[in-house]
């Protein structure tokens, strides 16, 4: 089976809104539970009631500088992630923007486009997902071919042959 597909940033922008999706739903760590979440709160809320009663007073002016400190760096934050994102974003002039031919038989994956051809195997495959915007074969955890649905003439009849390839 051949497919061509033209790829684009909003392509990009679409793959890596659904990696930050699964990762983050995938790679759960343990910090990321809801009793440690709980646990650490509940210490928050302890340790400041006792700061609290400790004083004759509250200090506003002091309470607005330190909000100030931390409303701060969660901007920073949000600032930097949306840099890192940026910067991981495909150049038009790069191999990922354009053209992409696709073949698919029993041995693998054949892939060509602007200065690259490649092969990979099925064993190589990982996971294959299906979204609204494309279909995803990846072959390491962040990796993957994307082959847009709005591109394929036969989105369902497509992804139940790549599931039948896979298994094989």
């Amino acid at each position: 089976m051949e497919i061509l597909v033209n790829l684009g940033i909003q392509d990009w922008k679409n793959y890596q809104a659904y990696l930050e999706k699964d990762i983050s739903s995938r790679k759960k760590l343990w910090f990321d539970s809801f009793w440690f979440n709980l646990i650490s709160w509940f210490v928050i809320a302890i340790v400041f009631f006792t700061f609290i009663q400790g004083t004759d007073e509250f200090n506003w002016s002091t309470a607005g500088v330190v909000a100030f400190f931390f409303i701060f760096i969660y901007i920073q934050l949000i600032l930097s992630s949306i840099k890192f994102k940026k910067g991981f974003e495909p150049l038009q002039s790069g191999s990922f923007c354009g053209r992409h031919a696709f073949r698919f038989d029993d041995d693998g994956i054949y892939s060509e486009g602007e200065g690259y051809h490649g092969t990979h195997k099925w064993s190589l495959v990982q996971r294959i997902e299906r979204t609204n915007d494309a279909i995803y074969i990846f072959i390491d955890s962040a990796l993957a071919f994307i082959l847009p649905v709005s591109q394929l003439e036969n989105p369902d009849e497509f992804y139940e042959f790549i599931l039948n390839k896979q298994r094989i």
